[in-house]
């Protein structure tokens, strides 16, 4: 269903702008370790949200 594949894109947003926030926050605190973890988890959910906005295109390309 697209509308669940866009409400999910929305969450993944809101995980992306936490995880970029912890990575600013931990650089600026010096936990460089922590820092890291925060931005792989950010590419992570930049991934997602490419791939979901891929499937929606395909999908609406599909029903045109």
């Amino acid at each position: 269903d697209v509308d669940f594949v866009k409400t999910s894109i929305g969450s993944f947003k809101t995980r992306l702008k936490n995880a970029n926030e912890r990575a600013i926050a931990a650089i600026n605190d010096g936990s460089y370790t922590v820092a890291m973890i925060a931005i792989a988890e950010a590419m992570a959910y930049e991934a997602c949200i490419e791939e979901l906005n891929f499937q929606v295109e395909c999908v609406e390309v599909d029903h045109v």
